[in-house]
């Protein structure tokens, strides 16, 4: 994507299947304003969370925004982290209308059946 920033801080487990279009991922992340003093939004608050968001990759763009399905693009692995700067306009269809960028560290789990 354009003018996103992608920084793979964890590399997951290898060993494992990569991510597919459709694969359930369980997703942890923290949101936060790139101001000068940072703002951050949430917190790991799905990691305390019996279940973390939940949607299908590269199909569900309702739960996730597209900077997220971007990134776990590059994620690929059970288990990795990542950190990403994107403009509001990938972001969730509230933030849209914002012109400051927002950061995510995101955590994946995929769940295939």
């Amino acid at each position: 994507f354009d003018n996103m920033y992608f920084h793979l801080s964890k590399r997951g487990d290898m060993e494992s299947d990569s991510v597919g279009s459709g694969n359930t991922i369980n997703l942890r992340y923290r949101k936060y304003t790139l101001e000068v003093i940072s703002d951050t939004i949430s917190y790991w608050t799905t990691n305390d969370a019996a279940n973390p968001i939940s949607f299908a990759y590269g199909v569900d763009y309702q739960t996730a925004c597209s900077a997220w399905h971007a990134a776990i693009k590059y994620m690929k692995y059970n288990n990795s982290e990542a950190t990403i700067i994107c403009p509001s306009k990938l972001g969730f269809s509230d933030d849209v209308t914002n012109i400051i960028p927002y950061g995510y560290d995101l955590r994946i789990q995929i769940k295939k059946y």
